[in-house]
């Protein structure tokens, strides 16, 4: 979870580009990382996505980077295994887009696993240096 905050931080520029809302990712997630540090994820009904990581929230419909403003959506492919979920940072003033690449699998309705390798590239597979196991907590 923190290298999600520290991705956030050195992004300079994003763009706009909504998602379609996915009824099963909808909700409040949480998770706690290697450190056993406690981060959220917030995906919303309008296809917004919020992190939340030490009592600082990034994403959703505003939130400021290094004084730029800019928005969170995600989208959501379930037509491959693992399930892919891209985070799609975006600055309002520009519109230059940054995906950020994840895979999800999902344990019923409210345990999900979910993995980004943070180097643009797609995981392919769960391992604990890329991991995160995240419980709906609404």
């Amino acid at each position: 979870m923190r290298k999600i905050f520290l991705l956030f931080i050195l992004i300079p520029l994003f763009s706009f580009n909504t998602s379609l809302a996915d009824k099963q990712l909808i909700g409040k997630w949480e998770g706690k990382d290697e450190k056993n540090k406690v981060g959220t994820i917030i995906f919303d009904n309008e296809g917004y996505a919020t992190i939340q990581i030490d009592g600082q929230a990034f994403g959703g419909k505003e939130f400021d980077v290094n004084g730029n403003k800019a928005s969170m959506t995600y989208s959501i492919n379930r037509e491959v295994k693992p399930v892919e979920i891209d985070f799609i940072i975006t600055s309002l003033e520009t519109h230059i887009e940054m995906r950020m690449l994840m895979i999800a699998e999902f344990d019923g309705d409210n345990t999900m696993t979910i993995a980004s390798d943070f180097n643009n590239t797609r995981p392919t597979e769960f391992n604990s240096g890329n991991s995160i196991k995240l419980y709906r907590i609404q």
